[in-house]
């Protein structure tokens, strides 16, 4: 089912010209807010998902470095094959005084050598150098960071621990130097213009190929017209949309009476869908409030004076 159904039974219950640019703009403006706010307030048990990760071993190689340059061509390489779409945002050190470049990009040369291009420039005289290049990160997607319940052992038996260094980059340097099965791991946010997203990072830097499961929650992703994915239970979603959009179109006519009765129905859909994930409903009044909330600082048509 497209969202776009939904948009048009929201409109109906509300008397809304669709013809309108503007309101179909507002319906999903609306619809977002409800959304954003409804999958994000809880650990709901259709939100787990989890992504089984392998960690690749160290890899080894010979490269010419120019001092000034920000790239390298292996001459020699070992580990490297099939790995090099791992090198992303890891690390390469060299072997003779521990210099460690983190790997902004990568490439393939002729005679199946890596090109491999380097955050920062080199510092180091120019001459030829093996290297080492770790592999401590991981790509797990556009997950939140409060969006990771854990990282566990092939067995799933065994969680790794958590740890929140204030300085990552100087933390996994020191991860580097006796790579071994991982014990611990953190989390950080990729550049925003990289698509690979959030990244899990483990320490020690992995001497092998382990197997690890990443647990984690599913987020709301922005609702548009072909959007057909949505987390909320499909028996759920109709009530929930038409009564939380309804909710806070009434806000903004600032008509009370319609936003208690739209209002209480949103908190009745809300419970009957925790209900039947065997959860407590303990916080539908809050996802109200955040729902609400979040209208006000996202949307300037919602009256900044309403009171709830």
């Amino acid at each position: 089912m497209a969202f776009s159904d939904y948009v048009s039974e929201i409109a109906d219950e509300l008397n809304l010209d669709t013809a309108s640019a503007k309101t179909v703009r507002q319906i999903y403006s609306w619809a977002n807010t409800v959304y954003r706010n409804v999958v994000n307030a809880e650990e709901y048990p259709w939100r787990n998902r989890e992504v089984p990760l392998v960690t690749h071993a160290v890899g080894t190689g010979t490269a010419v470095f120019t001092k000034g340059a920000s790239a390298v061509g292996t001459t020699a390489q070992s580990g490297l094959d099939g790995a090099a779409a791992l090198m992303l945002h890891n690390f390469l050190r060299l072997d003779d005084d521990g210099g460690v470049y983190e790997i902004a990009a990568w490439g393939l040369l002729g005679g199946g050598q890596v090109a491999i291009a380097l955050k920062d420039s080199i510092v180091h005289p120019t001459a030829s150098y093996d290297f080492t290049v770790y592999f401590p990160r991981y790509s797990v997607g556009d997950v939140r960071e409060d969006w990771v319940v854990g990282v566990y052992d092939q067995t799933q038996e065994k969680a790794l621990t958590r740890v929140y260094p204030r300085n990552s980059i100087a933390y996994l340097q020191q991860a580097m130097i006796n790579p071994s099965s991982p014990s611990f791991y953190f989390m950080e946010a990729a550049e925003d213009t990289d698509e690979r997203g959030s990244l899990l990072s483990l320490s020690p830097s992995p001497n092998g190929a382990y197997s690890l499961t990443v647990k984690t929650l599913l987020g709301a992703t922005t609702l548009t017209e072909d959007s057909s994915e949505i987390i909320i239970p499909s028996n759920s979603a109709p009530d929930i949309f038409k009564y939380g959009i309804g909710l806070l179109y009434h806000i903004k006519q600032k008509d009370k009476e319609g936003a208690d009765l739209y209002g209480g129905w949103f908190n009745a859909a809300l419970r009957d869908m925790i209900t039947r994930a065997g959860k407590e409903p303990g916080m539908v009044n809050r996802i109200t409030g955040y729902a609400i909330r979040d209208s006000h600082m996202r949307d300037r048509d919602v009256p900044k004076d309403w009171t709830w």
